[in-house]
């Protein structure tokens, strides 16, 4: 009997944590020898980069952000 209390337990908790949940898509994208002036999404006039601008429209665009080390490699 208490082993099947115990199965009837471990069932119950697998089946929620393996349930569907809502989860975000994120796109975090490091580019290499990339300014903030030569994408058109941040004011460029020289350069147009219609995708990253759709992007940008389409989620969140930071305006306010540093990089503390160098993304090459």
């Amino acid at each position: 009997m208490i082993q099947k209390l115990i199965t009837l337990g471990l069932l119950s908790i697998s089946s929620f944590l393996n349930a569907e949940v809502a989860r975000p898509n994120i796109l975090f994208a490091i580019a290499d020898d990339v300014s903030w002036d030569a994408l058109s999404c941040y004011g460029s006039t020289m350069v147009k980069t219609p995708n990253i601008d759709k992007l940008a429209q389409q989620g969140v665009l930071f305006e306010n952000a540093f990089c503390a080390a160098p993304g090459c490699g």
